[in-house]
């Protein structure tokens, strides 16, 4: 994944091993020509099956690392960013996105943080979404749109 750790305003490198380890490592970028050399910055994070993603969800510019637990529990968890590593995992949702769904992040109210968003992709075709508080959860998730990212339309 792409998304600026340190908020310097360059986007650096994230990987996610998922696996039995889920390690996240980052290379940062140097704002001209490369990466640096890759460093764990959080030792168990999104493993096997859950979805991770990356965003602002703080509004402290700088991109914090966020996973979609989905199946029976789905829940959101969220890993702030201090600018070099990344904090412990919490739990911001307890239901958001099942297996299924196709989860992304965004900020869509315009506030500087980052939300989360959900497409249903099923016959229903819903768009749910849950606004973050800045602080430690997403909240007043509800449906944004009843009609748009059909079964058999590609998802990004």
């Amino acid at each position: 994944a792409l998304g600026d750790i340190d908020g310097d305003g360059d986007d650096d490198l994230i990987t996610f091993t998922q696996g039995t380890t889920a390690d996240v490592y980052t290379a940062l970028s140097n704002g001209t020509d490369a990466f640096g050399t890759g460093q764990l910055v959080h030792d168990h994070f999104a493993p096997a099956g859950e979805l991770p993603r990356i965003g602002d969800v703080n509004g402290d510019k700088k991109d914090d690392i966020i996973a979609f637990t989905q199946g029976t529990e789905s829940d959101v968890y969220v890993a702030l960013s201090d600018g070099s590593k990344y904090g412990p995992g919490a739990r911001w949702n307890e239901y958001f996105s099942p297996t299924g769904e196709f989860p992304y992040i965004g900020d869509y109210d315009g506030d500087g943080k980052d939300d989360i968003v959900t497409f249903t992709h099923n016959t229903e075709a819903d768009v749910y979404v849950a606004l973050s508080n800045g602080t430690d959860a997403f909240i007043n998730g509800r449906k944004w749109h009843d009609f748009f990212g059909t079964p058999g339309e590609t998802s990004l």
